[in-house]
């Protein structure tokens, strides 16, 4: 048989003065993350964010080594903290861009698990961005690592390049 606790989450700060519970007890009991779950949180998503910067910068790079090797010039890459608007609209920046065509290259990480461009306020503001650039006159070019890895994303950009 379940014993049912005969406290409330309100006692809880009571009982846990009382030495009764752990403040951690009491944490988990309420969904309070506690101090050392927030720094290992923290960690981890600073730990995320440089992977992430890590892979799009060897993406960048890739895809700068397919066009030069096409003889496409180089798009000039908005590089991870120094980036420049394309507009006072909003926020936004493109990962890549080449200005005389006014072609937006953009390269969306974390296609394959949970991240900002997959979830739903995330898809939302990429759709923001895409279309206030495209009112603006660029033309958006989304690709994923695996376009990049497999040359579709080089030959797409070529394509633009040459007005096909």
């Amino acid at each position: 048989m379940t014993r049912t606790p005969n406290f409330t989450v309100a006692d809880l700060p009571v009982l846990v003065r009382a030495g009764r519970i752990s403040q951690a007890d009491a944490d988990r009991v309420t969904g309070k993350p506690t101090p050392a779950a927030e720094t290992v949180r923290k960690a981890t998503a600073q730990v995320r964010a440089a992977e992430n910067a890590a892979i799009e910068l060897a993406a960048q790079d890739e895809l700068t080594r397919q066009l030069t090797a096409l003889g496409v010039p180089s798009p000039r890459w908005d590089r991870v903290g120094d980036r420049r608007k394309f507009t006072d609209a909003g926020n936004w920046r493109f990962d890549g861009r080449i200005d005389d065509r006014k072609i937006a290259i953009e390269i969306d990480g974390g296609t394959r698990k949970k991240s900002r461009h997959t979830s739903p306020i995330g898809f939302e503001r990429d759709c923001e961005k895409t279309n206030e650039a495209q009112l603006l006159g660029w033309r958006v070019f989304r690709f994923t690592y695996r376009m990049v890895n497999d040359g579709r994303a080089a030959e797409t950009i070529r394509r633009a390049r040459e007005g096909d």
